[in-house]
């Protein structure tokens, strides 16, 4: 198979590789350099592909309670929701970096505590339950 017959296939299905072409030809009268353009729009769709497959990078949040035990804490950032129960009075989460997260500590019979932080680094917080 020949880059002919790979135009011909993609043409057959719909997709007019000949019309651009054509339009090539009248560009590169009209001193336009399409190849430079072409090289240049791969390269961008080529680093934007690669960005896409990176990881994210996550930093770690610890949240430590004091003032009773077995606390489900809650960890909420753009429309994403963890929640754990605390083992040692620690609970630690894995979140995206430069994401605004809602800590938010409950336990029945206690006062529900609420706090945000925005994770740029490993982060470490402590809420006291009123119980």
């Amino acid at each position: 198979m020949d880059i002919w017959d790979l135009m011909d296939a993609l043409d057959e299905k719909g997709i007019p590789v000949y019309w651009v072409l054509d339009k090539k030809e009248e560009l590169e009268e009209k001193g336009v350099p399409v190849k430079s353009i072409t090289l240049g729009i791969l390269v961008i769709l080529l680093a934007l592909a690669v960005y896409m497959m990176l990881p994210v990078q996550r930093f770690t949040l610890i949240v430590n309670v004091k003032g009773a035990d077995d606390i489900r804490v809650t960890a909420e950032w753009n429309g994403e929701s963890i929640t754990k129960m605390t083992s040692n009075s620690r609970a630690t989460f894995e979140i995206p970096k430069g994401e605004e997260v809602t800590v938010i500590a409950k336990k029945k019979g206690c006062k529900t505590i609420t706090e945000s932080v925005k994770i740029l680094d490993d982060y470490s917080m402590v809420l006291t339950m009123e119980c």
